[in-house]
This record gives structure tokens, C-alpha cells and sequence, in this order.
């Protein structure tokens, strides 16, 4: 990650395509939003924003844009970087948390090892045929993971009161 705030929201230019992107995603003009990153004039809240739409620690993002005491007054608060999870993280362990058959948890898992790990680092052939699920098994763990994941989306919009 880059040191300066500058530095880094060139490099989320690369993700975004251009900074009129960047800057409606956090309900500003592109104007201000690339004069307040050059003369380090950004607001707590509109780091905050950038923070929740780029899925980043807000205390990095503050530190970045020179504002460490209010980094270090959230970490006091909420935790470090290290130990708070991210909104996507924190997006996942929901969905996690919805699915009740200890059969599309392993499903879950399984899938998850397989995309965190390289081919390179994947256990022998006979090793991962005993491992999956048969095709049935397959489609209805996946029924029921949209089924979870359905009843995971309709909490969130009862919790917000939706």
C-alpha cells in the first residue's frame, strides 16, 4: 500500500478507470475530490467514504492523508487494521453465519481452500476426488447456498428496517 494518499488513489485510478469514478462514488465533484487529494484538504468524512467504497482499514486511509490522531482515536475505539475486519469481510462472515447445514459449510470451505490456494499447492488427484461432493450432492449444496444466501440478504434488509 502507498504512503500518501496521493500515491495510492493514482493506483485506485488503475481499478476505477478515472477519478469523476472514484470521486461520484463518494458523493463529490471530481474537481474537489482531486483538489482536496492534492493539497491534503479531504475531510475525516470523505476519507471515511473513500475507506468504505475502496473496502480499506479507515485508519490506513487516515494515515495516508496525514491524519493519525484521528487513525489512532478509531483504533482505540474499534481496534487496528489488523484485528477489525473489512466491510466485505465482515459481508462474508454474515452470509457464513446463514448457512445452517453442516454439509454446505464443508462445501463452503472447500471451495474457499480451493480458490485461496494455487494449483501448484492442490492436493494429489485422488485426494481431491474423495474430497468433493458428488454432482447431486453439488447442486443441492448449491440450492441451498442461494437459499442462505437469500435469507442472509432478507436479515440485512429487516435489520435496516427496509
Amino acid at each position: 500500500m502507498a504512503d500518501s494518499l496521493a500515491v495510492w488513489v493514482k493506483e485506485l485510478k488503475t481499478r476505477y478507470g478515472t477519478m469523476r469514478v472514484i470521486a461520484d462514488k463518494i458523493a463529490m465533484s471530481e474537481s474537489g475530490f482531486t483538489r482536496g487529494v492534492k493539497r491534503g484538504t479531504l475531510s475525516v468524512e470523505n476519507l471515511l467514504d473513500l475507506a468504505r467504497e475502496t473496502d480499506t482499514h479507515p485508519s490506513t486511509v487516515l494515515r495516508m492523508a496525514g491524519k493519525a490522531r484521528v487513525a489512532d482515536l478509531i483504533e482505540q475505539l474499534y481496534g487496528s487494521g489488523q484485528d477489525a475486519l473489512t466491510t466485505s469481510q465482515r459481508e462474508i462472515l454474515g452470509l457464513w453465519a446463514a448457512i445452517n447445514d453442516p454439509k454446505l459449510r464443508q462445501a463452503v470451505r472447500y471451495t474457499m481452500g480451493k480458490l485461496a490456494t494455487s494449483v501448484d499447492d492442490a492436493p494429489p488427484r485422488a485426494a481431491r476426488a474423495k474430497a468433493r461432493p458428488t454432482p447431486e450432492e453439488t447442486e443441492e449444496l448449491i440450492r441451498r447456498l442461494h437459499a442462505g444466501r437469500k435469507r442472509a440478504a432478507e436479515a440485512s434488509r429487516a435489520a435496516k428496517g427496509e
